[in-house]
């Protein structure tokens, strides 16, 4: 169960949405995981802005068992971060985004490549004992 995980991430802010998910540009401040913390009852389906940060590294860890998860990426490449913890519990999702969701409407970390550009970016996932 997501619920007993620590999580541990360097958020700035939360970008909110309106009843049908759509972002409504309201930006506010978040950091409740800025410090390794349970999740518990914490519901999440939530686009981040981390900011340049440089090098960040997100660390989920499960209690019941010896393995962490730590997703490590430039915050350069992509300063959002998209976290979903679903009504089951037992899983989560969490996704590195270059840029925040409806960018083609709200331009927020959109790019715009001239033709023949290209644009690329890594993260590394390692799954620690």
């Amino acid at each position: 169960m997501i619920d007993t995980a620590v999580f541990n991430f360097p958020s700035i802010s939360s970008l909110q949405v309106d009843k049908q998910m759509i972002p409504n540009g309201e930006i506010t401040s978040y950091n409740e995981f800025a410090q390794p913390r349970t999740i518990g009852g914490t519901q999440l389906d939530t686009c981040f802005f981390l900011g340049d940060q440089g090098l960040v590294n997100l660390i989920l860890e499960e209690n019941a068992t010896p393995i962490k998860l730590a997703l490590c990426y430039d915050t350069k490449d992509f300063p959002y971060l998209q976290v979903y913890t679903p009504p089951h519990r037992k899983t989560i999702a969490i996704e590195p985004m270059t840029c925040a969701p409806d960018a083609f409407n709200n331009h927020k970390g959109i790019k715009t490549l001239p033709p023949q550009e290209k644009f690329s970016c890594t993260f590394t996932i390692q799954v620690l004992r």
